[in-house]
């Protein structure tokens, strides 16, 4: 999916998978961007919280602050 031209990022939509876990590796095989809901959800509230410490084993995510 990744070699798809056009693709910015993948979602991975099935929450059960420990996806936090695996993202920095994906992102750094792949070269886009990986998430999930859980994902997402966890670096938003992060984020609402005040918290915008870098977490570089989350991924590109949470290197970003809230905008």
């Amino acid at each position: 999916m990744a070699a798809v031209p056009g693709v910015d990022a993948i979602f991975i939509s099935c929450t059960s998978l420990r996806v936090a876990e695996a993202v920095a590796a994906l992102e750094q095989r792949i070269g886009i961007p990986v998430t999930s809901s859980n994902h997402a959800m966890a670096w938003h509230c992060l984020r609402l919280a005040g918290i915008d410490d870098v977490v570089p084993a989350g991924g590109r995510l949470f290197a970003l602050p809230i905008s």
